[in-house]
């Protein structure tokens, strides 16, 4: 069973959020994006009346509620609004810094006119700039499920090459989604992190079944041809899509060694990539806690030992430590106990299109 990951991470950045509070307001918020309209215009009113009248510079403040009414409102709103601007500093606003008295009429009116041009002509840019922007959102979304669904089937044919270790696969990606979020991974690469520790041994759906579940000791021939899962799941991956090229990396370089001594690249030190480095200790880790047909499982103080005596020869030292502190806060996943359902599979995001992508309920 594929799980998948939810949680804060799922949330949007504020930022995004408030942007498309501004531009595309709904209900509450279209209400809330009027009245700050409003009240800014009246603002506007107050501070042009307060230095002097309409031929002080503080008139062309006036544009800020207008640009807003477009951006938010759409052209007739914002119309409406330099309508209703233009009245405000005109009949009754002072026309010098002297005289309090009325405007000439084609003085207000010609500053009305601009005002309404403005509004409308700004709204339907504004106007025109949100439905590009959306119609590429929905393609980005789309897209988005398509490799969300892509990763699913793949994920589905690791399944069943795992049925016979009981989760590792899964097992595998909880503990390199934590490991993760220990050494700093957030956002999106913590969501790849998850994909490529799920999808880590995909490369094994091309390897013979019968080396997978020879009982025995491999031959050193089988040995090379098992060796070749790394390098293949991350050819699956690139050619369902070069967007899965995050994933990949880790999948290609999980079996590299600190000491440059791994496979398939013979990577070493900090030029192995990180997600292949936390890939390493959390795949060994599950492997070694878990029963398989050669061996009863280790216990979690028996495997800690075993990584421990490998750190900086086979795996990264700081990953190892940074497993042991997951394991004194109990947040590790052994045989028989299924990882949280927090974890739930995420839509993939589409990265080259810089647009984040809604995850499917």
């Amino acid at each position: 069973m594929v799980h998948s990951t939810g949680g804060s991470d799922a949330t949007q950045d504020k930022p995004q959020v408030w942007l498309r509070l501004v531009w595309e307001p709904t209900g509450l918020f279209r209400l809330a994006h009027l009245a700050v309209v409003v009240l800014s215009l009246l603002a506007v009113v107050y501070v042009v009346y307060v230095t002097g009248g309409t031929p002080n510079p503080f008139v062309h403040l006036m544009y800020g509620p207008i640009l807003l009414a477009a951006a938010g409102s759409g052209a007739g709103v914002a119309t409406m609004v330099g309508l209703l601007a233009g009245v405000l500093v005109g009949p009754y606003q002072q026309s010098s810094l002297t005289a309090a008295g009325g405007q000439i009429d084609g003085g207000w009116l010609v500053r009305t006119l601009i005002y309404c041009a403005v509004g409308g002509g700004a709204g339907l840019v504004f106007e025109r700039l949100r439905h590009s922007l959306r119609s590429t959102r929905e393609l980005a979304e789309r897209l988005a499920r398509g490799y969300g669904n892509t990763l699913r089937t793949l994920a589905a044919l690791v399944a069943e090459r795992d049925e016979q270790t009981g989760g590792h696969c899964e097992r595998v990606a909880y503990h390199a989604h934590e490991l993760g979020k220990r050494l700093g991974v957030r956002g999106h690469d913590l969501e790849t992190l998850w994909w490529a520790g799920l999808l880590h041994d995909l490369g094994k759906v091309g390897i013979p079944e019968y080396i997978l579940r020879k009982p025995g000791k491999l031959t050193a021939e089988e040995y090379r041809e098992v060796q070749r899962h790394a390098d293949l799941g991350a050819q699956i991956l690139l050619s369902a899509s070069p967007e899965f090229a995050p994933i990949a990396e880790g999948v290609r370089a999980h079996h590299e060694r600190w000491d440059g001594k791994g496979y398939p690249q013979g990577l070493a030190g900090e030029a192995i990539p990180l997600f292949g480095r936390i890939l390493a200790v959390a795949d060994v880790f599950e492997v070694l806690t878990s029963r398989r047909p050669y061996r009863e499982p280790s216990s979690v103080p028996e495997a800690l030992a075993e990584l421990q005596r490998n750190a900086g020869s086979q795996f990264d030292p700081q990953v190892v430590e940074a497993l042991l502190q997951l394991v004194h806060e109990g947040r590790v996943q052994t045989e028989g106990v299924p990882p949280p359902l927090y974890h739930e599979v995420p839509v993939f995001e589409v990265r080259s299109m810089g647009l984040e992508s809604q995850r499917a309920n």
